[in-house]
């Protein structure tokens, strides 16, 4: 049996009309609302900015 390649799993579940991005050097109080006006016209799914266990924002997070 060939067992499938991660990669070509991950092709299965690929959605071209979103795209999943990776945002760096995030000022450590923005909220999530700011991260998904950045990428203002385009439609936003959702944003979401990592936190440390304290709640404060670790200067990068995720917008789709």
């Amino acid at each position: 049996m060939i067992q499938e390649s991660f990669y070509s799993k991950l092709k299965t579940f690929a959605d071209e009309q979103n795209t999943n991005l990776y945002v760096s050097n995030l000022p450590k109080k923005m909220n999530e609302k700011e991260l998904g006006n950045l990428f203002a016209p385009h439609k936003v799914c959702s944003a979401r900015i990592l936190r440390d266990r304290q709640g404060h924002g670790r200067g990068v997070g995720f917008a789709r």
